[in-house]
């Protein structure tokens, strides 16, 4: 109660509205930058993680800087970057069928899990115990 009335002294001070004032505590906000430090700053899922690291994905990583510096010195900028960029092609087909085909199994044993637990399998286990079972299956697995 306290902060509404200090709110309504300042507005009767100030002459604004209730509307007004709020409309230009959002326009300060978004103008000073607060709200992308407010995006960048927040906690992130697992999935919003994943995501992260696979925009910072660097193909070139296991290239050596002379390997692409004599592309570069022998056929030129235009050439090494075609080349460098069919690698990354390549590169990035490879990890899709990777992804692909370990979501796949992924899938398919969380189905079977689905069935183990309507048969009564987990009912008996604390979920430590389940964790670790199911860990262990997935080392398996994959």
């Amino acid at each position: 109660m306290k902060e509404y009335q200090r709110l309504k002294s300042y507005l009767d001070m100030s002459g604004q509205s209730m509307n007004g004032f709020i409309k230009s505590l959002i326009h300060i906000f978004f103008e000073s930058g607060q709200a992308q430090r407010n995006v960048t700053n927040r906690a992130t899922t697992p999935i919003e993680e994943h995501r992260k690291r696979q925009e910072q994905y660097y193909p070139y990583y296991y290239i050596s800087t002379e390997s692409m510096q004599l592309l570069y010195n022998k056929f030129g900028q235009k050439v090494m970057s075609n080349i460098l960029n069919k690698f990354t092609e390549y590169i990035n087909d490879e990890i899709d069928y990777i992804l692909e085909d370990k979501g796949d199994r992924f899938e398919e044993w969380v189905e079977e899990i689905e069935q183990r637990m309507e048969e009564g399998e987990f009912q008996e286990r604390i979920n430590d115990e389940i964790c670790i079972k199911l860990i262990k299956e997935m080392n398996n697995i994959f």
